[in-house]
C-alpha cells in the first residue's frame, strides 16, 4: 500500500522575495568566470571543462529563455 498525496489548487511561495532571473543571470557570470580562469591556469584538464561546460550550458540555454520571455513581455 502506497502513500497517497490529495494536491489541490495550492501556491509555493518562497519566505523571500527571491529575483529567480537574477540569480540565473548572476550564476551564468560565475560560472563563466570560473571557467576561463581554470581554462588559462595549468589545473586545466578535460574533465574540468567538461564539468563547467555541463554547468554553463543549461545556465546559457536558461539565461536565453529569461531574454525572450522579457521581449515578449515588452512586445
Amino acid at each position: 500500500m502506497g502513500i497517497v498525496i490529495a494536491v489541490s489548487n495550492m501556491q509555493i511561495s518562497f519566505p523571500l522575495d527571491v529575483n529567480i532571473e537574477a540569480l540565473a543571470v548572476i550564476s551564468l557570470i560565475i560560472s563563466v568566470f570560473i571557467a576561463l580562469l581554470i581554462s588559462d591556469s595549468k589545473y586545466s584538464n578535460r574533465m574540468a571543462l567538461s564539468t563547467l561546460d555541463a554547468i554553463t550550458i543549461p545556465l546559457l540555454i536558461t539565461f536565453a529563455g529569461i531574454v525572450v520571455y522579457k521581449i515578449t513581455l515588452i512586445v
